[in-house]
């Protein structure tokens, strides 16, 4: 996808979500996000760990735009894992 660096946002999952998940469920994860950099400051206190990057699933978002905020819904139908980006009412500028 040649647009994929217009494709940049950021990623918040827990650390509860990357310790307890078996390989299919990151591959799923990171096979669809590219991290470019990660905050994990807020882990100690909130479990919270934030993903900068790019992924073929986030909207576009033009140079100098407000970066839009996602979490992985991730939906398992009788073992065939899928993922979507749902956008949170965060936003970075």
């Amino acid at each position: 996808m040649k647009d994929i660096s217009k494709r940049r946002g950021r990623l918040i999952t827990t650390r509860e979500l990357i310790d307890s998940s078996d390989s299919s469920v990151l591959k799923i994860i990171f096979s669809n996000f590219y991290p470019i950099s990660i905050d994990n400051s807020m882990v100690a206190w909130s479990g919270r760990i934030e993903y900068y990057g790019y992924s073929p699933l986030f909207d576009i978002s033009e140079e100098g735009c407000v970066t839009q905020t996602y979490e992985a819904i991730i939906t398992d139908e009788e073992g065939d894992l899928s993922i979507e980006f749902q956008k949170v009412n965060e936003t970075i500028n």
